[in-house]
This record gives C-alpha cells, sequence and structure tokens, in this order.
C-alpha cells in the first residue's frame, strides 16, 4: 500500500476542483460579460477582458495551487506529488496557450 504525504492529497483534491472551477468560470464569466456589455451582439473590450480575466483566473487557481501543494509534497520526499504536479502544469500550459491564441484572434 503506497501512503501518500498531506501534501500529495491536498495537490489532488486541488486538481479534482477543477471539475468545479471549468463550469464556474464559464458562468462568471458569461455572466459578467452580459452585465457589462452594453450591445449584446458586439461587446466592448473593456468587458470582454474583464469577463475574460475573470473567468480565466478563477480556472487556474486550482492548477496554480495543485502546483504549489505539489511541490510541497516533493519537499517532504514523496515522489508521487510529481503526478498531479506535471497533470496540472500541462493542463495550465495548454489552457493559457488557448487564452492567448483566441485573445490575438479576437485582436486581428
Amino acid at each position: 500500500m503506497v501512503i501518500m504525504n498531506h501534501w500529495t492529497k491536498l495537490s489532488w483534491i486541488s486538481l479534482g476542483c477543477l471539475l468545479i472551477c471549468f463550469p464556474l468560470a464559464m458562468v462568471v464569466g458569461e455572466g459578467l460579460l452580459s452585465l457589462l456589455a452594453d450591445n449584446p451582439d458586439d461587446p466592448g473590450g473593456l468587458a470582454i477582458l474583464i469577463a475574460g480575466g475573470t473567468g480565466t483566473l478563477i480556472l487556474m487557481a486550482p492548477m496554480v495551487v495543485s502546483i504549489l501543494f505539489g511541490r510541497r509534497g516533493l519537499r517532504e520526499g514523496d515522489s508521487g506529488a510529481k503526478i498531479p504536479m506535471i497533470i496540472a502544469g500541462a493542463l495550465l500550459v495548454v489552457f493559457l496557450a488557448q487564452t492567448l491564441l483566441g485573445l490575438v484572434g479576437l485582436l486581428l
């Protein structure tokens, strides 16, 4: 039986919080966009930036926390903490790349 470090467990739990944060980020982002936009067909750039930034931060939070907890687990000698760190890091890179590409596409 493999015994996980406390920080490794927290890293896995925070990675699992993505299941909650993904729909939450979408609802908050769309809600803010509908509140801030004067014209729903053509929202302003500031409204898009505020709504998208808030949704991005909500979705990034569990990934960053998972990486931080995984690092603490590694520091205490649990090599199993690498797995949630790698998963969270890969998801974070892919998510940020998609967000930046979408922003560039919006600006062009």
